[in-house]
């Protein structure tokens, strides 16, 4: 299994709101949507801000099903037109919070490499590093 944050087929569906606050029946109205025009981001825009309710709502979606739902309120919309170039940062900021909600622990532990470490167990020694994350300290080499 991989992840990334880069999108290789999407659907997006895009709502954008003149209002002071997108709140959470903005957002329910376009979850309700995606099941009949088969989106899975949901890009919602406001000149204003993202209510409190409409943000948690998102999130719970975001982390019981394969939607992302990426929100842009009035500050990111004026960095924006301050710096187009801003909007890859912004949605990078979206994307990397979908990910941490959508985060399954598998029970697959992460190898985490020490270069001294990794050398030592190259050429067939232990890693000293204590704790270590490389082989556990049992000398053995990790899997991989």
């Amino acid at each position: 299994m991989f992840q990334s944050t880069r999108l290789i087929y999407s659907r997006w569906q895009v709502q954008c709101k003149n209002t002071s606050r997108a709140a959470l029946d903005d957002v329910a109205k376009e979850v309700g949507l995606t099941a009949f025009i088969k989106s899975n981001v949901i890009v919602i825009v406001t000149t204003g801000t993202i209510g409190g309710e409409a943000r948690r709502y998102a999130n719970e979606i975001m982390r019981d099903s394969n939607l992302a739902i990426v929100m842009l309120d009035g500050p990111d919309l004026h960095r924006i037109t301050t710096n187009a170039a801003q909007i890859a940062d912004v949605f990078h900021r979206e994307a990397q919070a979908a990910m941490k909600l959508k985060h399954l622990d598998l029970g697959i532990r992460p190898i985490r490499s020490h270069c001294s470490a990794i050398t030592r167990l190259a050429s067939g020694g232990s890693c000293a590093v204590t704790p270590c994350h490389c082989c556990g300290g049992c000398g053995q080499t990790p899997l991989i």
